[in-house]
């Protein structure tokens, strides 16, 4: 993407606008001290805000509509079914996107979030450290994004010292692990390693690994740790030399990514999958000392079900797949740390920590005539069957 810096706002821009500062502040204010039910109007106002806008602009275009129509019946439906609201606030996202270049959502979002952020540090803090690491790797990736491209070297001194300062205030293993990889391959983006890594096939298929990874460490342990009748036939996928060490290795692991590998395993065996999800039930008594599934991965699976797990995953497989046949190399470190952090917290389905949903709909919104096309096709298809 070309980056435009200019902090003017056109008329049409205004509800975009609107709908991206509205909902930086309410993702920021969550996990505030001082947080109240009465904020979620904020996001009452940035949904109707980004509606409007994708009517006037977006919705009103024969292709547009064909492409947005059935994954907007499908999410409603989806939270007909009893959900919260994620992701559809997220589709709208994806409707905004359409209408603006990234890279001014890029800015209205990191200056909305920076003063927001330090402001809720200064007036009482967060309840839990994991707020203050998300929303300080949404401010660290953004800044990379939007300066890096000016001045490399500034840019990446001011994302270290952001780097220092969200580990030694939230002492997350999370923010260690994915923003330090993050940070590694802006180290190495320019070089042809770099960019061979980044622009690999694999890839376009970075979310469904990782949702794959997740849910296979959690099977393996389910039949390791639980030994659960149902995951027995991975302990066969395991060479036998390698069997009598694998619990172990798996507890590490656990330990390493505070115990979110042993709870995904604990979650699967007790609720399950289904299509539509809805699976995880808190009010039940687990037995367990402690009991909840951060993992926006296995959450995706679990609460939202296999068919909007397999919705979401074709996005992202879309998104990645124009991203590195561009070469978008910042975006893609962005998504390749989203993804990892994704493993770990419910950093998934949210704008508020996954801003590539506004990419999707830059990329749809270009790509809108040859995916129509196809759905044409395919219409057709079904039509002579």
């Amino acid at each position: 993407m070309t980056m435009q810096m200019s902090i003017k706002v056109k008329k049409k821009e205004i509800l975009p606008l609107m709908y991206c500062v509205f909902t930086s502040i309410y993702y920021t204010l969550r996990g505030w001290k001082y947080s109240t039910k009465i904020l979620d109007v904020l996001l009452v106002i940035a949904v109707i805000c980004g509606l409007v806008n994708a009517f006037q602009h977006v919705l009103n275009k024969a292709r547009t509509l064909m492409i947005m129509m059935p994954l907007i019946i499908l999410i409603i439906y989806r939270m007909s079914l009893g959900a919260d609201a994620r992701l559809f606030v997220s589709l709208v996202a994806v409707l905004v996107g359409m209408s603006v270049n990234f890279d001014k959502i890029a800015s209205w979002i990191l200056s909305t979030k920076t003063i927001i952020f330090v402001f809720c540090l200064l007036m009482g803090g967060y309840v839990h450290l994991n707020y203050i690491s998300m929303n300080m790797g949404v401010i660290l990736f953004l800044t990379l994004y939007i300066y890096y491209p000016k001045n490399k070297i500034k840019s990446f001194i001011l994302a270290v010292i952001i780097y220092v300062l969200g580990v030694f205030v939230s002492k997350s293993g999370a923010m260690i692990v994915c923003a330090g990889a993050g940070l590694i391959l802006y180290i190495i983006v320019n070089t042809k390693i770099g960019k061979r890594i980044l622009t690999s096939k694999a890839m376009a298929f970075l979310f469904p690994m990782v949702l794959f990874l997740n849910w296979f460490l959690a099977a393996l342990y389910s039949a390791y740790g639980y030994s659960n009748p149902n995951f027995c036939f991975i302990k066969n996928l395991v060479p036998k030399a390698l069997s009598p060490h694998m619990l172990p290795f798996l507890n590490i692991l656990d330990i390493i990514v505070s115990g979110r590998i042993s709870l995904a395993a604990y979650s699967i065996e007790k609720f399950g999958v289904s299509l539509w999800g809805g699976n995880i039930n808190y009010n039940v008594d687990t037995g367990l000392p402690y009991f909840l599934i951060d993992s926006g991965m296995i959450l995706l699976l679990q609460d939202w079900g296999i068919v909007m797990a397999i919705v979401v995953m074709l996005a992202f497989i879309f998104l990645m797949f124009k991203l590195v046949k561009k070469k978008e190399y910042r975006l893609i470190i962005s998504a390749i740390v989203i993804s990892l952090w994704a493993f770990n917290e419910d950093a998934l389905l949210a704008v508020g920590t996954n801003y590539l949903f506004y990419v999707i709909g830059y990329e749809l919104y270009n790509s809108r005539k040859e995916i129509a096309t196809k759905m044409k096709n395919v219409y057709g298809v079904f039509q002579k069957t």
